[in-house]
């Protein structure tokens, strides 16, 4: 799932109560932080919000198809960070290279 939408708790969606029946999905919300790849399950309803709610699986096939999907965005998240570190690291190769190359020598 993209982390376009905002999870909401339950509480938060205006849900009028437990009798409410929702319609969607469970999905996982997944993000890259300083701390590592954070996964939360949540629960896209028909109208696109997203609520903090736990993962529901149907059937074993359905469940095994979901954490697949986990499996890939997970590794896609990773391989993001992994660019964005090789990044940050050149640029502070090339920074300090600068840094060096403008201190006076001494003879």
């Amino acid at each position: 799932m993209s982390n376009e939408n905002q999870v909401q708790p339950v509480a938060d969606a205006g849900a009028a109560g437990a009798d409410q029946k929702l319609n969607g999905r469970s999905v996982f919300a997944v993000e890259t932080t300083s701390e590592g790849i954070v996964v939360r399950t949540a629960f896209l309803a028909d109208d696109q919000r997203v609520l903090a709610m736990p993962a529901m699986f149907p059937s074993l096939n359905y469940a095994l198809q979901q954490i697949d999907e986990l499996r890939q965005l997970v590794s896609q998240h990773f391989a993001v960070a992994a660019q964005v570190g090789a990044k940050v690291i050149a640029a502070q190769a090339q920074a300090e290279a600068a840094a060096n190359a403008a201190k006076p020598t001494a003879d």
